[in-house]
């Protein structure tokens, strides 16, 4: 049997994996995915107390529920689900379990990236759209429909010059949430308290340094160089060159980043200590 990987073995940790994920998430997930819907029903036994008859909800409430739901499982899920690893006791029974430490990383990952997000939108979509349904006049259009249009109408009007442009919204939301749960997930197992607000602080903190040495480098010499090297590009006056060029760097970009947190969350699992 491989001390790496065995897929059987995998497996086996993945389903004790899921299944420890829904005792300690399952919960806050079905609430904040059902969010939209908990809120309409207050708001309408309110309205109906208190006016005496159902009120409707703004357009785009409901995908702002969305982005806000999903942003703030993306920050407390890697902490509720695997911050005990910190822990001694905690961490040293998961140390125990027989897998490898590539198999918790993959199962920890897989987790995180893809079971919590896809039940998360699956709860959400499911919820809201039957919410649509039965109360169109006041609940409004699902969200389905709102980004269905959203993407519609702005794609279109980008795309209403003469070089058209392919935006994969779906891509770079993924790729932001991604890049946001891999955050937490390393600062859950850093941090042996108050994992969400430390791992907020450093970011913060980190944005005041990027902040600081950007603005240095710009005062003494940056702009004048990034000038420079704009009139130098001939293609710039080619909207396609440019379009392209900008696609690549940004899928660069979400490869290097993605890659280097994956990276250090694996090392930081095979190195956990208590």
């Amino acid at each position: 049997m491989s001390n790496i990987f065995n897929l059987k073995r995998f497996g086996n940790y993945f389903a004790y994996d899921c299944r420890r994920t829904w005792n300690l998430f399952g919960l806050i997930l079905i609430l904040a995915a059902l969010a939209p819907a908990v809120v309409f029903i207050i708001q309408q036994l309110f309205s109906l107390i208190l006016d005496g008859h159902m009120s409707g909800i703004g357009e785009g409430v409901h995908l702002g529920f969305m982005v806000f739901g999903a942003a703030t499982i993306a920050m407390i899920a890697p902490s509720t689900i695997y911050g005990s690893l910190t822990e001694k006791r905690s961490g040293s029974s998961w140390l125990m379990i027989p897998a490898s430490s590539f198999e918790k990383w993959l199962s920890m990952s897989l987790v995180l990236l893809v079971v919590i997000m896809a039940a998360f939108c699956l709860v959400f979509f499911a919820g809201d759209g039957l919410m649509s349904l039965l109360f169109p006049g006041t609940y409004g259009t699902s969200t389905a429909s709102e980004i269905s249009s959203f993407y519609s109408k702005y794609l279109n009007a980008i795309n209403s010059g003469e070089i058209p442009v392919t935006i994969n919204f779906p891509g770079l939301i993924f790729t932001g949430m991604a890049e946001w749960v891999l955050v937490f997930a390393i600062g859950a197992l850093y941090f042996k308290r108050s994992k969400v607000a430390k791992t907020i602080l450093v970011l913060i903190g980190l944005s005041i340094i990027t902040g600081i040495i950007t603005s240095f480098i710009m005062v003494n010499g940056g702009a004048d160089f990034i000038k420079d090297l704009v009139q130098r590009m001939d293609f710039i006056y080619e909207p396609r060159k440019v379009i392209t060029i900008f696609n690549v760097l940004m899928s660069l970009r979400t490869i290097i980043v993605l890659g280097g947190l994956l990276t250090w969350l694996f090392f930081r699992i095979k190195t956990l200590k208590h």
